[in-house]
């Protein structure tokens, strides 16, 4: 059964499946009936408002159309898409990093926009704002990333030409620049933290990339630590300057020793470590020769395994501290930080 109720010429169709709004009219002298939409989906008063302000009905469905058209042609809807078929088969960590970057630095700007109208210029204005940011080479990796997703756009047919290919070249690494890459950037250093937490690798070294963000030490005299330096009652670690590399002692030549007060954090794994090697004399034995320190590559090797080569290093931690400790509100003791 059909009933229709006619309204000056808009009527609502009803059919088992459903109520369709349909609209006799004329335009250019010819007849035409035009369905513009479900009943409740478009209401009434909607259907009345577009007849009074003398909207073409065909042409407000068209133009509905094509907005939706496009939203599944902005760049972030086809980064999503790009997301789920390319990096599925990727980690965890490298799926974060490589999202974290678009969600932050690139969908913000150029998300709505449609995909083919982006020009090589937008591009690098988003490329050169996250190299101003950070310190490591994420601005370069960010752009491949933002390269692969263009190129997929063209493979599926919603664009020509991929803006990144003429940036090739325009924006250098910074790795090779800085000696030790370092996080400084206050979400970075939290993603950073939430991976160290995470690390599903050796005890002993997640302890010592946490005491790496902990104590601001390199890592040759943080994995050197000896037992007999740590005094867990005083909550101090003191270290002989001779044990220290040159220009550290020639900073401290007055004193005979450096020492570093624990954090309740620090002490808390300190504790934790006495317990599994308080015999020997170092903090961190070597697993296959224990009278010896482990290897000081350890946590630079095992922050490569975590996904953050390129952009962390031992050393890195104490630029780290120092760029987040001076740039601290007034009030924080500058002579105190160092670099």
């Amino acid at each position: 059964m059909r009933l229709s109720w006619r309204v000056w010429g808009l009527y609502l169709h009803v059919k088992a499946s459903g109520k369709f709004w349909r609209y006799n009219y004329r335009i250019n002298d010819r007849s035409k009936t035009l369905s513009f939409g479900a009943y409740p989906e478009v209401s009434l008063k909607l259907a009345r408002e577009l007849l009074a302000r003398g909207v073409d009905p065909l042409a407000y469905r068209q133009s509905i159309r094509k907005e939706q058209g496009n939203a599944s042609n902005t760049l972030e809807a086809i980064s999503r898409e790009w997301i789920l078929k390319h990096l599925s088969s990727k980690s965890e960590t490298y799926r974060y990093r490589v999202v974290s970057y678009l969600e932050r630095d690139v969908f913000p700007f150029l998300g709505k926009r449609p995909i083919a109208e982006i020009k090589p210029l937008e591009v690098a204005e988003v490329i050169e704002r996250i190299g101003r940011r950070v310190q490591h080479d994420s601005h370069v990796r960010t752009l491949q990333s933002l390269g692969q997703i263009f190129r997929h756009a063209i493979a599926t047919g919603r664009a020509e030409l991929d803006p990144t290919a003429s940036l090739k070249g325009l924006f250098s690494r910074k790795s090779e620049q800085v000696s030790f890459p370092a996080i400084t950037d206050p979400l970075e250093v939290g993603r950073l933290m939430r991976a160290i937490e995470n690390y599903p690798g050796n005890f002993l070294t997640q302890c010592a990339l946490k005491l790496s963000a902990l104590v601001m030490l390199r890592p040759g005299e943080l994995i050197g630590a000896e037992w007999q330096e740590i005094d867990l009652e005083a909550a101090t670690w003191t270290i002989e300057v001779r044990r220290m590399k040159a220009d550290t002692r020639v900073k401290i030549a007055n004193q005979h020793r450096h020492i570093i007060p624990l954090s309740n954090q620090a002490l808390a794994i300190f504790y934790q470590l006495w317990n599994l090697t308080g015999h020997y004399r170092h903090v961190f034995p070597g697993i296959r020769k224990p009278q010896k320190p482990m290897n000081k590559e350890t946590v630079s090797k095992a922050l490569h395994r975590m996904g953050f080569k390129g952009e962390m290093t031992g050393h890195g931690f104490r630029s780290m501290a120092s760029s987040l400790l001076n740039g601290m509100e007034p009030g924080c003791d500058r002579a105190a930080i160092g670099s």
